[in-house]
C-alpha cells in the first residue's frame, strides 16, 4: 500500500490514458477473517449497459434487435427510441419512465399468459426472477438510456464507504475495501520488502529486479523509499518495452510479411517508436493522431511519419495467383478491423458484409472508413523483400550528423555541377567539331578496365582483347564481317553467334559496373542483349566493359564493335 492519492483535479480520462502517476497503485490480497458487516455503499443504482443490455442482447435482440432479417413486429429494443418512442400516435412507448406497471416491456415479461410472455416459450429464453426485478428496478428508476458503452466518456466514480479508513491510502483502496468488507473480508497483511519490490519490478518492467536495485531498495529507510523505487523502475528504458508488448499485439506487429512466403519485413523503426512513446510518456491523443494519420499532419517529423508504421503492420502477400484490387481490399479491412478493435471497442469489421447486428456501425460507415485507409500508395503486391514501398530511409544514429548535411552539401554539387556544364559547352562543341573515330581509344580510360575488344579483325572467329595481356576469344554460332564498321571491320552477328569472354566480369549483383560498344542493327525493330551472363557462368559479349543484364542472345542480325 502507498500513500499519495491523486486528486479528481489530476485525473484526466482522455489525453493521459498513457500518463503515469508517480507511485504504483498496488493492490494488496485478501484473506478471510472476522465475519464483518457490509460496507455502507451509496445505493445501487442500475446501469443499463451494465446490467440490462445484456439481458436484452440474450433474451430478445435476435427477434427486437438490429437485424432487420430477423425483427419482429418493427420493435427495436437496441435503441433508445425503440423504447420511449410510440410506435404510433396515442400508443404507449414500451417503457413508461418510472412506472413499471404501465411499462409494456415489464408486463410481457411477468405475464403468465403464454400468448404474450416474453421472450416467447418457443424461443427457448428465459429471464430468472431476479433478472425480471433488475429490469422493473431500472424502470422505476427512471430507465437511464446509455449508448454503446464504447461512446460514454470515462468519468470518475464516486468513493464508497467504508469502516477501516486508516487502511486506505489512496482512492482505489476504497473500492477494494469495500468490495472485501461486503464479503466479509479482511485485507492480507502488507507483503514484506522483498515481496513488493518483486512485484513492482514485474508489473512496471515485466523484469525481477536487479539485484544492486534490489538491495539498495532494502537499505533504504527514508520514508518515501518505495515512492523513489517505483520512480526509478519508470525511468528505466525497460519501463516502455513492457508497455509496449501490450500495445504492439493490438497493433498486430510482426518482423515478417504473414503470408506467402513470409519473408522478413523491417518494421522495427515502428516498434522503437512505440516503446520510446511510453518512455516519454506521450499523450495518448497525440499516441493516437500520430499513428493514425502522422504524415497528414502540416509539416510532419521524422518521428511522425515512423508512427504512421501502425498503417504498415497489415499482413501482405506478393502471392503471383492473388488479385491486385483484392489485396489492396484486404490490407484496407485489416487497418479498419484494427481501428475498430483498439481505438472504438467495435468490432467493425462485421460490417463488412452487413449492417452490424450488434454494435452501431453500418455496411456505409464501414466502407466510408476503409475508403480513407485505402488512400495510401502501398502497392498490392511486397515483392517478398524486406521493405517494399513506401518506405522512410533511416540513418543509423552514428550517421545522423552527415546524414543530416548531405541534401545541402547534394544540392550545393549540384549547382556546380551545373554551371560547369554551361561554361564547358562551348569547349566541349569545338572538340566535337575535331574528334575522330581514331582519336576515341586514347580517351577510353583504363583505370578498372576488365576487358576491351575492338572487334576490327575483318576475318576468321577469334577476336583479340587488348586490356593488359593479349587475350584471344572465340565466337560461338556463325560471325561473318564486314569492311565498313565505325573503328574498320566489324563482325556481323547473326541469331546464336555470340563471343565467349570466358570469365571476365564476374560480378555479383550488388557490384557496380558499366560497359559501351558500337552496334548497329539492320533493321528498325531488331533487339538483343549486348552482353550477358549463361548460366555456366562465362560472360557472353559483343562489345567493351564487360556488363551484367538478363541473358538474351542477339536476335537476327547485329553488327557490333
Amino acid at each position: 500500500m502507498i500513500a499519495n492519492p491523486f486528486t479528481e483535479k489530476e485525473f484526466r480520462p482522455f489525453p493521459t490514458i498513457m500518463l503515469r502517476t508517480h507511485t504504483a497503485l498496488l493492490l494488496a490480497g485478501a484473506a478471510l477473517g472476522s465475519q464483518l458487516s457490509a460496507a455502507t455503499f451509496p445505493p445501487v443504482k442500475v446501469e443499463f449497459n451494465r446490467d440490462i443490455r445484456p439481458l436484452l442482447a440474450d433474451a430478445c435482440f435476435h427477434c427486437h434487435g438490429p437485424d432487420p432479417g430477423t425483427r419482429k413486429a418493427g420493435l427495436r429494443l437496441d435503441t433508445e427510441a425503440g423504447f420511449f418512442t410510440p410506435s404510433e400516435p396515442g400508443a404507449s412507448p414500451t417503457i413508461v419512465k418510472n412506472d413499471p406497471e404501465k411499462s409494456p416491456l415489464y408486463q410481457r415479461l411477468i405475464t403468465t399468459d403464454t400468448d404474450d410472455v416474453m421472450p416467447p416459450p418457443e424461443s427457448h429464453k428465459t429471464l430468472k426472477p431476479e433478472q425480471i426485478a433488475l429490469v422493473r428496478q431500472w424502470i422505476a428508476e427512471g430507465a437511464p438510456w446509455q449508448p454503446h458503452w464504447a461512446f460514454i466518456t470515462p468519468s470518475l466514480p464516486a468513493q464508497p464507504e467504508v469502516q477501516q479508513k486508516a487502511w486506505v491510502r489512496n482512492p482505489i483502496d476504497t473500492f477494494v475495501l469495500a468490495a472485501l468488507e461486503k464479503k466479509g473480508l479482511t485485507p492480507a497483511p502488507e507483503a514484506d520488502r522483498h515481496t513488493l519490490a518483486r512485484r513492482a519490478a514485474l508489473d512496471i518492467t515485466g523484469l525481477p529486479p536487479e539485484p544492486a536495485e534490489l538491495e539498495a531498495f532494502l537499505k533504504d529507510t527514508a520514508p518515501d523509499a518505495y515512492e523513489q523505487y517505483v520512480d526509478r523502475l519508470m525511468k528505466s528504458e525497460r519501463y516502455g518495452e513492457h508497455r509496449a508488448r501490450y500495445w504492439l499485439d493490438a497493433a498486430r506487429y510482426a518482423d515478417t510479411h504473414g503470408l506467402h512466403f513470409d519473408k522478413y519485413r523491417e518494421m522495427w523503426p515502428y516498434r522503437d517508436w512505440v516503446v520510446q512513446a511510453f518512455n516519454r510518456n506521450q499523450p495518448f491523443d497525440q499516441f493516437t493522431v500520430e499513428q493514425l494519420a502522422g504524415d497528414l499532419l502540416p509539416h510532419p517529423t521524422e518521428s511522425q511519419l515512423i508512427a504512421t508504421g501502425l498503417q504498415r503492420c497489415n499482413i501482405t502477400t506478393n502471392e503471383g495467383g492473388t488479385i491486385d484490387e483484392e489485396n489492396l481490399a484486404n490490407y484496407a479491412a485489416d487497418r479498419v478491423q484494427t481501428l475498430g478493435w483498439i481505438y472504438m471497442g467495435l468490432t467493425a469489421n462485421c460490417s463488412q458484409c452487413h449492417d452490424h447486428k450488434f454494435d452501431p456501425i453500418t455496411q456505409k460507415d464501414y466502407y466510408a472508413l476503409a475508403a480513407f485507409f485505402r488512400n495510401t500508395t502501398q502497392g498490392p503486391k511486397d515483392g517478398n523483400i524486406k521493405d517494399s514501398g513506401p518506405i522512410l530511409v533511416l540513418p543509423e544514429a552514428k550517421d545522423r550528423p552527415r546524414w543530416d548535411v548531405l541534401p545541402q552539401e547534394i544540392a550545393s554539387a549540384t549547382i556546380k555541377r551545373d554551371s560547369r556544364k554551361i561554361a564547358a559547352k562551348p569547349e566541349f562543341n569545338t572538340w566535337l567539331a575535331s574528334a575522330k573515330p581514331e582519336s576515341l581509344d586514347a580517351d577510353i580510360p583504363a583505370e578498372g578496365l576488365i576487358a576491351h575488344v575492338p572487334l576490327n579483325e575483318g576475318v576468321g572467329s577469334e577476336v583479340t582483347g587488348i586490356c593488359g595481356a593479349s587475350t584471344k576469344f572465340r565466337a560461338t554460332g556463325e560471325v561473318s564481317w564486314r569492311p565498313d564498321g565505325k573503328i574498320g571491320p566489324a563482325p556481323v552477328m547473326k541469331l546464336g553467334g555470340t563471343f565467349d569472354l570466358g570469365p571476365e566480369g564476374d560480378f555479383e549483383k550488388t557490384d557496380g559496373f558499366s560497359y559501351g560498344g558500337w552496334i548497329r542493327a539492320d533493321r528498325a525493330g531488331v533487339y538483343g542483349g549486348i552482353i550477358a551472363r549463361w548460366m555456366r557462368r562465362t560472360l557472353q559479349g559483343l562489345g567493351s566493359l564487360p556488363g551484367r543484364p538478363q541473358p538474351r542472345r542477339p536476335h537476327r542480325e547485329q553488327v557490333a564493335q
